[in-house]
């Protein structure tokens, strides 16, 4: 082998991640010099707690990759780009302790058209191994449903309603929960009125009063 004529080239543009070979040092084939990682597309390994996973699931299964934009995290006042990505893996495997499901987020880098790459074409090269990220999803939409605050389901998804007077008390759909607010997907109409007021000793049919309001 004639060293002078010798080089080593990445096959991608990309940063070198760690070296095991100094200058001058004498190397065999197969030996491995270093790692490199690629700059123009980054993998995100998150975890989905087992009930959001409904959200995601059907699209994967269906062949689409829902979307994603990834953030750097705990960089508060600091004007930094979000990154597009896509879910490209479902984890099979549950994770024991936290109940969670690992997922694989793909995020694709910016490529000039004659395939070179610079620190200001690409805002990836500040997106670094290790770096800690927030990540949110695109999961499936749903359409018709009635966003209501918090506070006015029971315990067990039932509403207080007010039907020709009389108090009704209502199973519902729940769609999901939030801390303030949550989704009803069935249940509910148009039109109908929901009792926000409490209703100490409530008994289905009793009677209710509601009260016009006054300008």
């Amino acid at each position: 082998m004639i060293l002078e004529k010798s080089e080593i080239r990445a096959g991608f543009d990309g940063f070198v991640l760690s070296k095991q070979a100094e200058l001058g040092e004498y190397v065999n084939p197969g030996q491995v010099l270093g790692t490199i990682y690629e700059t123009g597309a980054l993998d995100v390994d998150v975890r989905i707690p087992l009930e959001q996973i409904k959200w995601i699931r059907p699209l994967f299964d269906n062949g689409q990759m829902p979307e994603a934009r990834v953030t750097i995290a705990n960089l508060e006042g600091v004007s930094l780009p979000a990154w597009n990505a896509r879910v490209a893996r479902i984890h099979a495997r549950i994770d024991e302790k936290t109940r969670t499901l690992p997922i694989t987020l793909e995020i694709q880098g910016l490529q000039k058209k004659n395939g070179n790459q610079s620190d200001a074409d690409n805002p990836l090269i500040r997106l670094k191994p290790g770096t800690f990220v927030k990540c949110s999803i695109v999961g499936d939409t749903r359409e018709n449903l009635f966003r209501i605050p918090r506070y006015l389901l029971r315990e067990d998804d039932t509403l207080f309603l007010a039907v020709n007077e009389k108090l009704e008390i209502r199973e519902v759909s729940v769609l999901r929960k939030f801390d303030d607010e949550v989704f009803i997907d069935g249940g509910l109409a148009t039109g109908d009125q929901i009792i926000s007021s409490p209703l100490p000793g409530a008994v289905a049919g009793m009677a209710v009063t509601i009260k016009s309001e006054t300008k």
